[in-house]
This record gives C-alpha cells, structure tokens and sequence, in this order.
C-alpha cells in the first residue's frame, strides 16, 4: 500500500463519522447513504487540500535556491540557464 492510499484510508476512518454527525445538516440530508456519500467527499477535499498544500510548500522550499528558479518567483536565477543546461 503506497503511503498516500494509507493516509486516505486512514482519514476517512478517524473524520467520516465525525464530519457526518458535526458538520453536515439533519434535514438537509435526511438519509444515512447521502450523509455518508457527503462526509466522503468532504474529508476527501480537506485531505487533498492538506497534501497538496504540504507539498507545494516542501517543492518551493527545495527549488527556492536553484539557478533556474527566476526572481518573480523568489529565486535567484534565470529560466535561461534551464535552456543551456537543459540534459541534467
């Protein structure tokens, strides 16, 4: 099992009740099936926000000081030197 499969699994475990009884509207949704369908939807977005937001985070940390990074990004070089040096 890949480690994001484990995470999934493991959120919708610990939050899909949580989120059904919490979160969502009784006379909204006033059968169990679309509560549930519901809850899994929204745990599944607030992981995917979580993940991709870590993610993103640790990339530009790791390129924020690479030479072909440019300025308007918060780097220091240039997008050039990704064409002369293209066969890293």
């Amino acid at each position: 099992m890949c480690l994001t499969q484990g995470l999934d699994y493991l959120s919708h475990y610990l939050f899909d009740e949580w989120v059904e009884k919490n979160y969502l509207r009784q006379d909204k949704y006033k059968d169990k099936v679309a509560r549930m369908k519901k809850s899994y939807t929204i745990v599944k977005w607030g992981l995917g926000i979580v993940f991709y937001s870590f993610t993103s985070t640790f990339a530009y940390i790791l390129l924020k000081d690479s030479y072909y990074l440019p300025p308007f990004l918060g780097g220091s070089g240039s997008v050039f030197t990704l064409v002369k040096y293209r066969y890293l």
